[in-house]
C-alpha cells in the first residue's frame, strides 16, 4: 500500500467516539511496552489493558503496529496544523526539534523496545509530505534535484533524532538546528 494513502487511512475523519477509542488503545499499548517486549505483546493484552473487546480492536487496527502507526501519524500531521510553515528552514528546523510530536519517553520506549523503524518509516512518510508546504531550502525548486534533496533532507532529519535519542536528550533544539542546518545548508 502507498505511504500516502495509509497516512490518510490513519488520519481520516474520525468522530469524538472512535478518536477516543483508538487513543485508548494506543495509550494502553504504550503502558504495556513500558515492562513488556513489544515483540511479546498480544492483541489480548492490548484489549484487557484498553478494557475493550477484540471486536473493537479489529474495528479500528488489523494489527499491533498499525497501533503505533496510527499514533505516530495522527502527532506529526497535528504537528504541521499546531506549526506552519515559518518560510525560513532554520525556524522550520528549529520548531520541529523544539517541538517534537512524540514525547521524549516515548521516543526513548521505542528505541528500547528496537522498532524506532516504525518511527522512522512515519516520520519520512511525515516529512515526505511536509516538505511540499514547509521551506527548507531554495535547492527543492530545482526540479532535477529536488527528489535527491528531499531523500537527503528527510534521512538528515531521522538520523539526527536518532542520534539525539541514543545522547538522552542532551543536545539542545538550538544544538540540533544548528547541526541539521550546516548539514542541509546547500551553497
Amino acid at each position: 500500500m502507498n505511504n500516502n494513502v495509509k497516512c490518510n487511512m490513519f488520519l481520516k475523519e474520525d468522530n469524538i467516539l472512535v478518536v477516543r477509542s483508538k487513543e485508548s488503545i494506543a495509550a494502553a499499548m504504550f503502558r504495556l511496552m513500558s515492562c513488556d517486549s513489544y515483540q511479546l505483546l498480544t492483541i489480548t493484552q492490548i484489549c484487557q489493558e484498553a478494557d475493550i473487546s477484540r471486536q473493537t480492536f479489529y474495528h479500528h487496527f488489523k494489527e499491533k503496529e498499525e497501533i503505533l502507526e496510527y499514533y505516530l501519524y495522527s502527532r506529526f500531521f497535528t504537528y504541521t496544523e499546531k506549526h506552519p510553515d515559518t518560510g525560513d528552514m532554520t525556524r522550520n528546523v528549529h520548531h520541529l526539534f523544539e517541538n517534537f510530536p512524540v514525547s521524549k519517553h516515548k521516543l526513548q520506549l521505542l528505541k528500547h523496545q528496537n522498532i524506532f523503524n516504525i518511527l522512522s518509516k512515519c516520520m519520512a512518510d511525515f516529512l515526505e509530505y511536509t516538505v511540499t508546504r514547509y521551506k527548507f531550502s531554495d535547492f527543492m525548486e530545482h526540479p532535477l534535484y529536488r527528489n535527491y534533496y528531499k531523500k537527503f533532507l528527510i534521512s538528515t532529519l531521522i538520523t539526527i533524532l536518532s542520534c539525539w535519542v541514543d545522547n538522552q536528550f542532551r543536545e539542545t533544539a538550538d544544538e540540533l538546528t544548528q547541526m541539521a542546518v550546516s548539514m542541509l545548508k546547500v551553497t
